[in-house]
C-alpha cells in the first residue's frame, strides 16, 4: 500500500523531483494507481507539478476521473477544472495534450473555461495568492485556441463563457470573448442574458456595460418571471445608491419609462414599498443634477402617489426641485 503524508486531505508537497522519484518507485513496487493515486493526482495538479502528473498519466491514471471537493462534498470536478481554476497554463496544456476535454462539465454544469475566470471564488481550491486577470485571460485564450467555442452553452443551465465573465467582473475577458464573436444576447435557462449577471453584482462595471451595449445587447430582455435587469438594480435601495453611475448609464442607452417601470410591477411594488420610492427619487435627484428633465418622464400617477405617500404639499414641485427639499434623502 502507498503511504503518503497528508494534511487537510492533500499530499504534503516537497520538491517535485522527490515526489516523482517516490511515485516511480512505488509504481515499480506495484502501486494500484486507481486506488491510491487520487491524493497524489489532485495535489500535483493543484501545485502545478507537470512531471509528476506525466508519470501518473503514463501509468494510465484516468484523466477524466471526477473528484469530490473536501469542503463541498456535493461538488465534483476533474483535473482540467482544477488546473484552470489555478490558472496554470503549462498544466492545462499538458492535460489537453493527453486528451482532456475543453467541454468537460463539473457537477455544477460549468466548463473548464469558466473556472479560468473564478480566481479565489471557486469551491474546489483555496489559493494562497490571488490570480491576476492577465493570467486568466491568457488561459481563456489558450482554451479558445484549443477548440473551445465561445458560444457553447452548458447543457443544463445554458450558461456561456460570457455569462460567467460578466458575473465575475472580468472586463478584459469580456472584451476578448466579444472580439471572438460571443453572442451578447444568449440567455440561460432562466431567460437572463449577460446584463442580468452584471445587475446581480454588488458593484457592476460601467466599462463592461459599455462593451455589451456597443455589441447591441438587448436591454429589453425579460427573464421567465418577466423581470428585466433594471428592476434587479433599483428594487434594492442600498444597491441603487452604490450603483447610480451604472444605473444612469443604463438609462441613457434608450430604455423608455414603460421599460423601466412596467405597470403591473409598478402598482404591486413601487407604490407600496417606501425604500423603492426613495430609490426612484434618488435617481430623479441624480438626473436633475445633470441638468436633465428625467423627472418629467415619470408617469403622473407615480408622482401623485409619491406626493400623497410622502405628504408633500402641492405648492412644492418635482419639476423645479422644490419637492426634494421636503425629503431627507
Amino acid at each position: 500500500m502507498l503511504h503518503i503524508k497528508e494534511q487537510n486531505g492533500h499530499m504534503r508537497l516537497g520538491t517535485e523531483e522527490a515526489h516523482v522519484e517516490y511515485v516511480q518507485r512505488t509504481l515499480a513496487d506495484g502501486l494500484d494507481v486507481m486506488a491510491y493515486g487520487h491524493v497524489i493526482w489532485t495535489s500535483a495538479v493543484r501545485a502545478g507539478y507537470t512531471q509528476l502528473v506525466s508519470v501518473l498519466l503514463k501509468a494510465r491514471y484516468p484523466i477524466h476521473r471526477a473528484f469530490q471537493s473536501t469542503t463541498h462534498p456535493s461538488h465534483a470536478y476533474t483535473a482540467i477544472h482544477l488546473a484552470c481554476q489555478c490558472a496554470n497554463i503549462p498544466m492545462v496544456s499538458l492535460l489537453l495534450d493527453h486528451g482532456a476535454n475543453v467541454y468537460q462539465c463539473d457537477s455544477q454544469d460549468r466548463f473548464p473555461i469558466m473556472y479560468a475566470m473564478l480566481g479565489q471564488t471557486s469551491k474546489i481550491a483555496s489559493l494562497d495568492t490571488a490570480i491576476s486577470e492577465v493570467s486568466m485571460l491568457a488561459l481563456v485564450k489558450l482554451l479558445v485556441a484549443r477548440g473551445f467555442d465561445v458560444n457553447r452553452a452548458s447543457p443544463l443551465r445554458h450558461q456561456t463563457a460570457l455569462h460567467i465573465a460578466c458575473e465575475n467582473d472580468r472586463e478584459t475577458i469580456v472584451r476578448f470573448l466579444l472580439k471572438q464573436g460571443a453572442n451578447v444576447n444568449a440567455v440561460d435557462m432562466y431567460g437572463g442574458n449577460a446584463l442580468y449577471y452584471m445587475c446581480q453584482l454588488v458593484m457592476p462595471s460601467v466599462a463592461i456595460l459599455a462593451h455589451l451595449v456597443n455589441h447591441h445587447i438587448d436591454l429589453n430582455c425579460r427573464d421567465i418571471t418577466k423581470v428585466n435587469p433594471f428592476q434587479l438594480l433599483v428594487y434594492n435601495v442600498k444597491k441603487c445608491k452604490r450603483n447610480l453611475p451604472f444605473i444612469l448609464y443604463l438609462m441613457q442607452q434608450g430604455p423608455t419609462p414603460d421599460w423601466a417601470y412596467p405597470r403591473p410591477y409598478f402598482v404591486d411594488v413601487y407604490l407600496t414599498n417606501y425604500p423603492a420610492m426613495r430609490t426612484l427619487l434618488l435617481l430623479a435627484v441624480a438626473k436633475r443634477r445633470e441638468g436633465s428633465s428625467w423627472i418629467k418622464l415619470l408617469p403622473t400617477d407615480l408622482l401623485y402617489f409619491l406626493r400623497s405617500f410622502l405628504c408633500i404639499p402641492n405648492n412644492y414641485s418635482f419639476e423645479d426641485g422644490t419637492a426634494f427639499e421636503m425629503i431627507n434623502l
